[in-house]
C-alpha cells in the first residue's frame, strides 16, 4: 500500500476489512546476513517481547533489522532471598513473572559483594510501568527504574553509532581501532596522566573518531485541516485530517502528497 493510499484511508476514516488493515502496518524485513552497518537505534517489540536493532547499511542506504536471539528478558534485583520472595504471591502469581535467579552484586557503598535475587519477568511492564501490578510496587527493588532497552544495550555491551555485521544469523561488532599516530598523540598530550585516564581517553577517541556515513535523510512537513481559524491543531488529540505532506530527501528526491476529497466543490469547507 502506498503512502498516498494510507492518507486517503486514514483521513476519510474508512472502515477497512481486517486484511486491508494489516497491510497498513509496517512489518520490518530481517536478514540472516548483512554487511558492516551502523547501529542507529535499539527498540522493543511488544508483540514478540524482544529487543531489536536498527542498523544503517551505507552501501545500500537500507535499514537492517536484527532481533535478539539470546533470550534476554527484563529483570530487577532484590536483597531478599529466593525463599522469602517465593512467599510473596503478588510476585509469584503475577502473569508476567518468569523466574528467580540467585546472584551476587558488588555494593560500592560498602565495598563488598552481596547476595541478591534476580527477578526475571516476561515483559518490561511487569517490572515497572503499569498503573498497578508491577513488581517494583511490591517490594524494594534495584535496577527496576532502568528502561528495558537501555538495560539490554548495557548487558549486551552494544555501542550505538558503531558498526556491526551479521553472518549466518550471528551478530558481531566490526572492530575499529585508532591509527597508531593518533594513539601516540594522545599519549603525548596526556603524558602526565595515569594509565587509567589514558585508557579512558583512548576509548572515547575510538568512539568519536569512527567515520560517520552519509546518512540518507528527509525533511518532512505536514499541513492539517483546522476547525477553528488561527488555532494550531492539537497533536495529542489529532482530531483533524492531514491534508498535505511534503518530503524532500537528501538524495534530491522530493514529493508532495495531497489528500483526495471526493464530492467537494471550490469554496466548500475542507472538513467533513
Amino acid at each position: 500500500m502506498t503512502l498516498e493510499t494510507y492518507f486517503k484511508a486514514d483521513s476519510a476514516q474508512q472502515t477497512l476489512p481486517d486484511q486491508s488493515r494489516k497491510r497498513l502496518l509496517f512489518v520490518p524485513s530481517t536478514s540472516t546476513d548483512f554487511p558492516p552497518s551502523y547501529l542507529v537505534s535499539v527498540a522493543y517489540d511488544g508483540s514478540l517481547k524482544k529487543c531489536f536493532l536498527r542498523l544503517y547499511d551505507p552501501s545500500s542506504h537500507k535499514i537492517h533489522f536484527w532481533y535478539d536471539d539470546t533470550g534476554h528478558k527484563p529483570y530487577c534485583f532484590s536483597k531478599q532471598s529466593v525463599a522469602e520472595l517465593e512467599k510473596n504471591v503478588n510476585i509469584t502469581r503475577n502473569p508476567g513473572f518468569d523466574h528467580f535467579e540467585q546472584d551476587s552484586k558488588f555494593e560500592a557503598l560498602r565495598g563488598q559483594s552481596v547476595n541478591v535475587t534476580k527477578i526475571v519477568a516476561k515483559d518490561p511492564l511487569t517490572i515497572g510501568g503499569k498503573a498497578t501490578g508491577s513488581i517494583r510496587d511490591e517490594l524494594t527493588a534495584w535496577e527496576a527504574d532502568i528502561k528495558y532497552v537501555e538495560n539490554y544495550v548495557y548487558d549486551r555491551g552494544l555501542e550505538p553509532g558503531m558498526m556491526y555485521q551479521c553472518r549466518g544469523k550471528q551478530l558481531s561488532q566490526v572492530d575499529y581501532k585508532l591509527a597508531d599516530t593518533t594513539s601516540k598523540e594522545i599519549d603525548q598530550v596526556l603524558r602526565g596522566e595515569s594509565l587509567e585516564y589514558k585508557s579512558l581517553a583512548n576509548e572515547w577517541m575510538r568512539l568519536l573518531e569512527c567515520p560517520v556515513p552519509q546518512y540518507r535523510r528527509v525533511a518532512l512537513d505536514i499541513e492539517v485541516a483546522n476547525r477553528v481559524e488561527n488555532r494550531i491543531p492539537d497533536p495529542e488529540m489529532a482530531e483533524d485530517p492531514v491534508i498535505c505532506v511534503s518530503l524532500v530527501g537528501s538524495n534530491g528526491t522530493s514529493r508532495v502528497l495531497l489528500l483526495e476529497r471526493k464530492g467537494t466543490e471550490e469554496g466548500e469547507a475542507i472538513l467533513p
